[in-house]
């Protein structure tokens, strides 16, 4: 009988080790699964940072491209006015070589006059005729020559005017021409940056898809493992019920064949609640090591894992309980036992 007892103790104690296996493991499926929701948060708070960077990126590369077009238009219409005011100087140029060829023309007649002047009034015939008439021509020629003058004059400082727009021009060309190549360069970066952050962004995409997944399978395999849990609970209540059943009907047996046969053998009362007692012990083992192994398959749900933890727990207990009581039945019956053999033993004397 002590042996008995020795192992039903052995039998608590790997129910306490099994329990204790539990917990361990109801631990550690918390940390996967909170390991799990940082991972998707992250995750999904990595696709938001990124999908943000990508709006102002592609803003970014909109705007150096609409500056581009406006670089560019520019610089083709200050091109074209280039071109325009080099035709302009070029024309001028033109008109200003005629004048000036007018001019000394005009100079080399006056040039001439004055030397018919001068040799009339050296001859002296005819002179008051001549003077009035070279006179004259001589204002008409001074006149015009002043005309020339101020008109070349007016197209060397229009020239000079139009040689500076285009110094200017060259150089604002030359500096468009520098912006349009740094705006290329900033465009081509932003391209390349863009289609970097795309690349990044689909990685990021296909992890939290993949995280999500994972997730969803646990839900499932937690569901699952919820239901055998719950089934398995259901059988270990209707064993137990069964068990207090056979318990109370044994009782009642014992006390009928206790009061009813005077010789019954008391040894068979005493062995039928030790095998209770092991019967008990046995059940409750099985079952907490069914619900171990139910429960070490799962290691997904933290909060499902602690609600069966705290089941399994109110179960040892209740099975604590029923070996103790089984104890004390027992003891009651030696004790039965021992009174009825002294009974027997004086009336037999």
């Amino acid at each position: 009988m002590e042996a008995q007892l020795a192992e039903a103790s052995a039998s608590l104690s790997e129910s306490n080790r099994q329990l204790a296996d539990i917990n361990s493991g109801q631990s550690r499926s918390s940390v996967e699964v909170t390991e799990l929701m940082s991972k998707l948060e992250l995750a999904e708070t990595e696709v938001i940072q990124l999908n943000k960077l990508k709006q102002q990126m592609a803003t970014q590369l909109d705007e150096a491209r609409k500056s581009l077009e406006e670089e560019t238009r520019v610089k083709a219409k200050l091109s074209l006015e280039t071109r325009r005011l080099t035709g302009s100087v070029d024309g001028l140029r033109e008109a200003l070589e005629e004048e000036q060829s007018t001019k000394a023309d005009l100079q080399r007649q006056l040039q001439k006059v004055q030397a018919e002047v001068s040799q009339l009034r050296l001859s002296g015939g005819g002179l008051g005729a001549k003077t009035e008439e070279v006179g004259e021509l001589k204002r008409r020629l001074n006149g015009k020559i002043q005309e020339l003058e101020a008109e070349l004059d007016a197209s060397v400082t229009k020239c000079g005017q139009l040689e500076k727009a285009k110094s200017r021009l060259q150089g604002e060309i030359e500096d468009m021409a520098v912006e349009v190549e740094r705006a290329n360069c900033v465009a081509s970066q932003l391209e390349k940056k863009q289609k970097n952050f795309d690349k990044l962004l689909a990685d990021m995409k296909k992890k939290c898809t993949d995280c999500q997944a994972e997730l969803e399978i646990a839900q499932r395999d937690v569901q699952q493992r919820s239901a055998e849990v719950f089934s398995l609970k259901s059988q270990l209540e209707e064993l137990q019920n069964q068990t207090e059943i056979l318990r109370r009907e044994n009782k009642t047996l014992a006390s009928r064949f206790f009061f009813s046969e005077p010789n019954f053998n008391m040894n068979s009362l005493t062995f039928g609640i030790v095998c209770l007692i092991l019967g008990l012990m046995m059940c409750g083992k099985n079952e907490v090591h069914d619900l171990t192994e139910q429960l070490g398959k799962d290691g997904r749900s933290g909060h499902e894992n602690e609600k069966l933890r705290r089941q399994l727990q109110k179960e040892k207990e209740e099975l604590q309980m029923a070996l103790e009581q089984a104890e004390s039945a027992l003891e009651q019956e030696e004790a039965k036992l021992q009174t009825a053999q002294t009974e027997m033993n004086q009336v037999s004397g």
